[in-house]
């Protein structure tokens, strides 16, 4: 009888169900009671036991089979085992809908060092484009956890390089930058005490009409500055690793399961469950972002589950790119200056002239394509309609490329998860329309303060210009060399006001003229007048790059300090409008 029991019990609850324990019992009279049938189906969460069930069992009777079969053979199934049946047809329909919740199992996350390991290597490709190098670094880095640090959500189609590179920036910026400022400062004074760090000929300056020399000068800061950012900037976060807890992040290659394919259906489906779990979600914006749809069902979960619309955040990645190459060119220039520095002034003036005719147009063309992309994120965000975002399912009419293999319809199954969550209003308007007024209006407003001052935010601007700041590290030899404090401190004001003002200035006026430039010559001119009209913004820059680095040097050297204090002030005035977004952001967040 207990065997039997057991068995019948076991079959009462599907083959797809797991029975964990069975307690039977017999009374006096042989009546059977099984109880506390306990499974694991698939269902909201994992981790959760789904239901109890109580199956009492009737007296058995003499000659009669304990369960009765029907007249072909067949048992015939009870009330609760149609029951059963249904719960479970419910579930597998269900299993093939997106959701807000994830199984426990299925929580996989890297920590963000891995994610940036070898140069970005897997942010290459497509999301079930994994090389066989990349299974061992799944099964080897990938970690159970019960919440993330950050979601980060992209499209696949924009280059993994320029992804890694934003990555970096987003992480990393602060960190590499104070390690270049520390670095380069202990550097400049050692140079103070070790003469045979300063290798460079000798130097001289004019401050209040006064000539001063130094016998050399060094160029350490500049190069050890470059190296630690550079160093930090790459690899802080395994740096920062060795101190503190790592960041744990949801990358979708390396956190869904490829290679199971029942996991990684799950996981797909569960999107939402993983950002039920995650504190921030950065969306790494490409022009091609609001135009994919698992990017937009992203979005769409996010506000469907109560998540703070401030939690998200932009980061371009055409910023990255821009940021990179300008520092590149900073740096050339900071190089030229050290080397040209015994020149007389004529020459100098002319080489420095050559070298800022050298480096601009690079950049100066970078800044039209990312001035394109910061204009073309206000646009899609009003005209943004969830019917013409696009999958790669369709795009593949439903097959995988090279074999006659089905796919199931994306858009389908996003579609009928945003029409649960945007159920459409009182005045007739559908599902879909209350997620664009959602996307537009709510979504909109954040990225636009997102975006205050988002051609050039002086923070960055700075950090574009840091090697002019390790530049002046180098000069600690000569500021010491002045026995005059008066003139001490014009030469400190000076240098400051070059970095600080002049140069994060000019980058702020070239994005400017950029996205002027860009805005009315277009992409369709040709590639020669494309190059024409970059070649003579990038001169007119140049140009206002050596007039005000002129006029401060020029009113450093005259004896009265007034002409000095003057353009200073000027310079600020100038930088404090052209930043002048930036500064009521702060203003109104404090």
């Amino acid at each position: 009888m207990r065997g039997l029991s057991c068995e019948r019990a076991t079959s009462c609850c599907h083959e797809a169900t797991e029975v964990k324990a069975i307690d039977v019992t017999a009374d006096s009279n042989s009546e059977m009671m099984v109880t506390e049938i306990i499974h694991d189906a698939p269902g909201l969460r994992g981790h959760e036991i789904d239901k109890i069930y109580e199956i009492e069992i009737a007296e058995k009777e003499d000659g009669q089979d304990f369960f009765p079969l029907a007249e072909n053979g067949a048992e015939e199934p009870d009330e609760e085992d149609v029951r059963i049946e249904d719960d479970a047809a419910e579930k597998h329909r269900s299993s093939q809908q997106l959701s807000l919740y994830i199984q426990s199992d299925l929580l996989n996350a890297v920590d963000l060092d891995h994610c940036l390991a070898g140069c970005g290597k897997h942010w290459h490709g497509t999301l079930g484009g994994l090389q066989s190098g990349h299974f061992a670094t799944y099964r080897n880095y990938v970690k159970k956890v019960n919440k993330y640090d950050e979601f980060i959500s992209h499209d696949w189609a924009t280059d993994g390089r320029l992804k890694f590179l934003c990555l970096c920036l987003h992480y990393n910026k602060v960190m590499a930058t104070f390690a270049a400022v520390i670095v380069g400062a202990i550097f400049g004074a050692l140079e103070l005490f070790y003469p045979e760090l300063r290798r460079m000929a000798s130097l001289g300056n004019t401050i209040g009409g006064v000539r001063y020399t130094v016998d050399s000068v060094g160029y350490f800061g500049l190069e050890m500055g470059l190296f630690a950012y550079c160093a930090v900037f790459f690899f802080g976060q395994r740096i920062r690793k060795l101190l503190f807890r790592p960041r744990s992040v949801f990358m979708d290659k390396l956190c869904i399961d490829q290679e199971d394919a029942g996991r990684k259906s799950q996981g797909i489906l569960g999107l939402g469950g993983f950002l039920q779990v995650s504190d921030r979600l950065l969306v790494l914006w490409s022009p091609r972002y609001f135009t994919r749809l698992w990017c937009v069902f992203e979005l769409a979960a996010w506000h469907t589950i109560g998540k703070p619309v401030e939690d998200i955040v932009l980061a371009p990645v055409a910023q990255s790119a821009f940021i990179i190459l300008l520092m590149v060119g900073m740096s050339f220039l900071m190089v030229v200056l050290v080397w040209i520095a015994r020149l007389s002034n004529f020459e100098y003036a002319a080489a420095v002239a050559i070298a800022v005719g050298v480096v601009i147009p690079l950049p100066f063309h970078l800044m039209r394509r990312f001035s394109r992309d910061l204009r073309r994120i206000p646009e899609q965000v009003k005209s943004f309609d969830f019917e013409d975002a696009s999958c790669f399912c369709c795009s593949v009419n439903h097959t995988l490329p090279g074999t006659d293999e089905q796919v199931t319809c994306d858009r389908t199954l996003v579609a009928h998860q945003v029409g649960e969550w945007f159920k459409g209003d009182e005045s007739g308007r559908s599902a879909s329309d209350c997620f664009n007024d959602f996307v537009r209006t709510t979504l909109g407003r954040h990225i636009q303060k997102q975006m205050v001052g988002g051609k050039g935010k002086y923070s960055l601007s700075c950090m574009a210009c840091l090697p002019g700041v390790l530049f002046l590290t180098d000069r600690f030899h000569l500021i010491y060399s002045v026995d005059r404090l008066d003139h001490q401190l014009r030469l400190i004001v000076h240098y400051l006001a070059v970095a600080f003002f002049v140069f994060p200035g000019m980058v702020r006026l070239s994005l400017h003229i950029a996205d002027r430039v860009d805005t009315y010559f277009t992409r369709r001119e040709s590639r020669v007048h494309n190059l024409m009209i970059t070649m003579v913004a990038s001169a007119g820059v140049s140009f206002g790059i050596l007039s005000s680095m002129s006029c401060l040097s020029y009113s450093v050297q005259i004896e009265s300090p007034w002409p000095q204090i003057a353009s200073v002030i000027v310079a600020l005035m100038v930088v404090a409008g052209l930043y002048r977004q930036d500064i009521r952001s702060v203003v109104h967040r404090d």
